[in-house]
């Protein structure tokens, strides 16, 4: 499946790689973002790799999250024939945050949602 990257994920992994370059230097914030570029084209294979989001349980969509490295999550949804990528959360926030997060990425680009959601499937469980 195609990787789909948007603009809110597009500003998360520029603003991790200014942060790592100004904490760790430029070799390290390169493999850093290597790194999570290596993940993230990962699910484009697996792409159920990452389970359900259950700080997104709220939304319609079938969210799944993936931590890439201890303070790093990527937000994405599976689409029709795309990996959408929505968002790298920083772990260190406060989880609650990331509901508004998405709430107002989905507002101001809701093309991340509008193309065709595979559906989450839930199977009974033995008795």
């Amino acid at each position: 499946m195609e990787v789909k990257w948007f603009s809110f994920a597009n500003s998360d992994l520029y603003h991790i790689r200014y942060c790592c370059e100004a904490n760790f230097g430029k070799t390290k914030a390169k493999n850093i973002v290597t790194s999570i570029l290596d993940t993230v084209n990962l699910l484009g294979k697996f792409p159920n790799m990452g389970p359900l989001e259950p700080l997104l349980s709220h939304r319609a969509e079938p969210w799944r999250s993936l931590v890439i490295h201890r303070n790093t999550k990527v937000i994405y949804l599976i689409g029709a024939n795309t990996i959408n990528i929505a968002a790298l959360w920083d772990t260190r926030q406060r989880p609650n945050r990331l509901a508004g997060y998405i709430d107002r990425l989905v507002k101001n680009e809701p093309s991340v949602v509008n193309e065709p959601i595979a559906p989450y499937i839930t199977t009974p469980k033995n008795k």
